[in-house]
């Protein structure tokens, strides 16, 4: 039997919101990288995505139960036919230790300061990486179409406190000119946020202004990066 509109809002107005705390619990933990891609085809690129219920019981939001999903993969889980597509509980929920134990064993490697010449030919593409165990921030960069560049941005402050880390998180497009890429965005409410982000051969420095207020407390991408080892 189909569900009648009146129900399905009533449906989604009960649904109770997972806590702030704890969905950027998880957020941190994966780095907003997808369970399910980096299970089935290693894919370590930043997602867009959604936390999802494993038991597809919106009230219960225990660590146990959320997990990180790119939207392509959240729908085929919420989907009737998911099983058919052999994504089952047991399996995310595999997938999800697998990719937090790798986060952690790559985020503890110390950050490589290699020389410009022995980077790729593409100075732009690829991960850069800041920070500490306290705060830190990555980009991921791909080049598009003639100066068209791709941004994907996640940062976390506060990673060893008690109630959990605040984040942030961007993903734009933009002009490559002279090596910098410049984000703009302005709120109805005035606030002004801007990022220039200048690629050094070897290195990148972003320069912000408007983070306050802007992300969780705290959580910022102003600062040098590099490139992981």
């Amino acid at each position: 039997m189909h569900r009648t509109l009146a129900t399905e809002l009533s449906h989604t107005m009960s649904r109770k919101a997972v806590p702030r705390v704890t969905q950027e619990d998880i957020l941190a933990a994966c780095r907003r990288r997808c369970a399910v891609c980096f299970g089935l085809n290693r894919d370590t690129r930043i997602k867009l995505g959604q936390v999802a219920h494993l038991d597809r019981d919106p009230g219960n939001s225990s660590h146990e139960n959320l997990v990180f999903l790119c939207l392509e993969h959240h729908d085929q889980f919420d989907s009737r036919t998911s099983q058919s597509k052999g994504l089952t509980a047991g399996e995310i929920r595999r997938f999800q230790e697998e990719l937090v134990s790798a986060i952690e064993h790559a985020w503890k490697q110390p950050v490589s300061f290699a020389s410009a010449d022995l980077e790729s030919q593409d100075a732009v593409s690829g991960r850069w990486i800041r920070g500490d165990d306290f705060d830190s921030a990555e980009f991921e960069v791909e080049r598009g179409s003639d100066s068209r560049v791709r941004i994907r941005a996640f940062a976390l402050h506060g990673k060893t406190w008690n109630t959990g880390p605040t984040t942030g998180d961007l993903d734009f497009e933009g002009e490559l000119v002279d090596e910098r890429v410049t984000f703009v965005d302005k709120l109805s409410h005035g606030h002004r946020y801007s990022l220039v982000i200048h690629f050094m051969g070897n290195r990148v420095v972003a320069e912000e202004n408007g983070a306050f207020g802007y992300f969780g407390a705290g959580a910022h991408f102003g600062g040098e990066y590099h490139r992981p080892r």
